[in-house]
């Protein structure tokens, strides 16, 4: 049986902000053979990110990081970043999915154990608990790569360093979201289509949880696409009240407690509702890298791989003056038991006709 196991999580430290632009610097002074402190005044760094910068260079080496205060501070503040826009690494992170390591054998209940009253002199039942084959978790990676100029990794502005980064966290989530998508959902999960209207709202959500049969060890969570949340978060019913009032436009909490969260991942007009507490799965520390010498594919879909190798075009960054910047997490997900997720299709909550 599967045990699930309790997460805390970490309070974010104050001088978080400053170590992507102190991580930056560092690589300049790095590339330059200079010291990271008179990097730091050409640049005009803050009082932070030098503090920062001091505290890491005595640990800090080309060949061991693991124990750097910025290169773990940029992971906890990339995993900060990645719960705030992926639905299940925020479950992940509150603890909701039954943990399972990674090439560990287990096994899935598909019939559990039912407990009964007995009378005085009567016989006690025996139940049974059926378990499917072992299985082990096998663990899966999502990389986002993107190649720029030296120049603009070496001299862009702290907004400019944000707005890469940003865009790699969204990414990594965006893939993170549609992986465990198709893993939970198959063609038997329960789907339903929607009434469409304000005042059935409630009903298309009471289809959507009782599909799932919740019980006393349950974790649920929402996640729908953009016009579904943005039509929960202004939807109002032919009597004036708001139908969903802690909900806004970029997700909230639903009826009932479920956290919802807003994901390019589904479809126009989708909302799936998951149970965390029945899923085992796993949750690696973001990886970032930065690359100056290597040889890569630049293509989107590259054909090149370790498995069938082919004669491809690559180029040298440091040849052509850019720099990759990598962002990786290794994942793995498998549901316990059937009926962890539903579906419901077609939703048009304040469309034209609807009464709002």
């Amino acid at each position: 049986m599967l045990m699930k196991a309790a997460i805390v999580r970490a309070t974010a430290d104050p001088a978080a902000a400053a170590i992507p632009q102190a991580f930056r610097l560092y690589l300049k002074a790095k590339a330059e053979n200079r010291e990271p402190a008179d990097i730091a005044d050409d640049a005009g760094a803050s009082f932070t990110v030098r503090a920062v910068l001091k505290a890491a260079t005595s640990v800090m080496t080309t060949t061991d990081t693991s124990t750097s205060v910025l290169i773990d501070g940029a992971v906890s503040a990339w995993s900060d970043a990645l719960r705030q826009r992926s639905a299940f690494a925020a479950a992940f992170a509150d603890g909701a999915f039954a943990r399972v390591p990674f090439l560990i054998r287990s096994t899935v209940i598909t019939n559990g154990a039912v407990a009964s009253v007995v009378g005085e002199g009567r016989p006690a039942p025996i139940s049974r608990i059926d378990f499917s084959a072992a299985q082990t978790l096998q663990p899966e990676k999502i990389q986002a790569t993107v190649a720029v100029t030296g120049e603009l990794m070496d001299e862009a502005s702290r907004e400019g360093s944000a707005l890469l980064e940003r865009e790699l966290n969204r990414a990594v989530a965006t893939c993170l979201d549609e992986a465990m998508v198709a893993r939970i959902v198959n063609t038997g999960t329960p789907s339903f289509s929607s009434a469409g209207i304000a005042d059935a709202a409630h009903a298309d959500l009471l289809d959507l949880i009782g599909s799932l049969d919740p019980d006393e060890g349950s974790r649920i969570y929402a996640v729908a696409s953009a016009d579904v949340v943005r039509g929960a978060s202004l939807l109002w019913t032919t009597y004036g009240g708001r139908v969903f009032p802690n909900v806004s436009v970029t997700g909230g909490t639903l009826p009932g407690g479920i956290p919802l969260f807003l994901s390019s991942a589904m479809e126009p007009g989708e909302m799936l509702v998951f149970d965390a507490g029945r899923i085992g799965a796993n949750l690696g520390a973001p990886r970032f890298e930065v690359a100056r010498h290597a040889s890569i594919e630049m293509a989107t879909d590259p054909s090149n791989d370790a498995v069938s190798p082919s004669e491809t075009t690559t180029v040298n960054l440091w040849q052509a003056g850019l720099r990759a910047a990598r962002i990786s997490l290794t994942f793995g997900c498998k549901p316990e038991r059937e009926n962890v997720a539903a579906l419901m299709t077609g939703i048009a909550w304040g469309a034209t006709g609807s009464p709002v």
